[in-house]
């Protein structure tokens, strides 16, 4: 195994005192999350564990504040029929989260028709399979999903927004998915039908990056981190904005009889429309070729919407969420994911270039991960850090000999980040 993983760390971990019975990660008791919540509710403190099956009632509205937290046992899940309105805030984030790794939760799922609105800024989604999705026939006056993370999100899709109900909505409805970062997950975000008379999605200024997928073939859904099925009337809806995005340092691990083969991959569109402009993105280097290689093999196996573009950003906006894009190992960028570039006694300098000005946390680490007879062990490696260009720049230096003595192994740098960058 021979690359290099780069996690960028957001937010800030709190812990509270809390008053019952099940321990949550700062070793203290959580409160029990209500079976059936039926009138306005606010959690502005405290962790709270969710069991089994959950209900939002849809004449009420569950709000979430900052130093909450939901721990969700096995497959446990918020029916919201109602609202949701969660409002944390920069570098305190909501926590919405499992309790065991290994057994995740669901999440919530949006379910029905009511009139209360459905807005999430500064929610941190990690370690559960299904953290929001939008059942079928859903309604609500308006939806936001804004500056939050998704991320070790590893079951397939884990953000679906389904098909709204066609026959009462009666006001023109806007979904907005703005200023999130979707990475280091091996799952997608799905819109089952993107384009409606009355429905318009706008998908902007997020970044889709570090998300890994294994498969035998790219077929859209749970190889690609953005996939949506687009559906245009006669040519007469409005398409879905795609604007201003990062999306890019995406891949997947094709597997062959004896080889994997590993591509770039961006987003997909299936259906009956034309064409989909995703022009004004950034999707990194190459992005042409590996563009129209990910087209044709989707247009291949079903029918899909042409996808064109006039203009392909050559870097991130700096309005994006703050991550790294450009990687080099002792001066040779990568930027094909079929180079293999060794990680080895040889390796001195590791070079991250990020869209934003950043400093090391206080929970920075250089990490080596490596194989020893059939065991994966850690290793902490001896560094130095240099940041130049404004500290758009971090320099890696790395002073172990723990390279030479084990080869078979990779790097992975965390905790790079300032609380501005999200």
């Amino acid at each position: 195994m021979k690359k290099i993983k780069c996690k960028i760390a957001h937010g800030t971990f709190w812990a509270i005192i809390m008053i019952v019975t099940i321990g949550s990660a700062s070793g203290q008791t959580m409160k029990s999350f209500p079976k059936i919540v039926e009138s306005n509710m606010t959690l502005d403190s405290g962790d709270y564990v969710v069991k089994g099956n959950n209900i939002v009632r849809s004449t009420v509205t569950l709000s979430l504040r900052s130093g909450t937290a939901l721990y969700f046992t096995e497959n446990a899940v918020i029916q919201v029929k109602g609202g949701l309105n969660i409002k944390g805030k920069a570098g305190d984030f909501v926590t919405v989260t499992s309790v065991n790794t290994n057994k995740p939760g669901m999440g919530f799922a949006i379910h029905q028709e009511s009139d209360k609105a459905i807005d999430i800024n500064y929610a941190d989604f990690k370690e559960l399979k299904r953290p929001l999705k939008f059942e079928r026939y859903w309604l609500r006056p308006s939806v936001t999903i804004s500056n939050s993370m998704f991320h070790k999100l590893n079951h397939g899709v884990y953000f679906e927004i389904q098909e709204i109900d066609k026959i009462l909505i009666r006001n023109p409805l806007t979904v907005n998915i703005t200023g999130n970062t979707f990475s280091n997950n091996t799952g997608s975000l799905m819109i089952s039908d993107a384009a409606w008379e009355q429905l318009h999605i706008n998908i902007t200024n997020n970044v889709f990056s570090r998300n890994e997928f294994i498969g035998r073939e790219l077929n859209g859904i749970f190889t690609i981190p953005l996939f949506l099925n687009y559906n245009e009337k006669e040519g007469q809806l409005k398409q879905p904005s795609i604007k201003d995005n990062s999306i890019s340092y995406n891949y997947v691990g094709l597997i062959g009889y004896d080889t994997v083969e590993f591509l770039p991959v961006y987003l997909t569109a299936v259906g009956s429309a034309d064409k989909l402009d995703i022009s004004d993105n950034y999707y990194g280097v190459n992005a042409d070729k590996y563009l129209e290689i990910n087209s044709e093999i989707i247009h291949s196996s079903q029918r899909a919407p042409f996808i064109e573009y006039s203009t392909l950003y050559s870097k991130p906006l700096e309005s994006n969420n703050g991550h790294i894009y450009k990687v080099g190992v002792n001066g040779v960028q990568v930027d094909n994911p079929n180079y293999d570039l060794r990680i080895d006694q040889f390796t001195d300098v590791v070079e991250l270039i990020g869209n934003k000005a950043a400093l090391p946390s206080p929970s920075f680490d250089v990490t080596y991960i490596y194989l020893d007879d059939d065991t994966l062990r850690r290793y902490q490696l001896n560094h130095r850090l240099e940041f130049l260009n404004g500290n758009l720049k971090t320099k890696l230096y790395l002073e172990d000999k723990i390279l030479k003595k084990f080869e078979n192994g990779y790097l992975e740098v965390t905790g790079i980040g300032r609380s501005k960058w999200i």
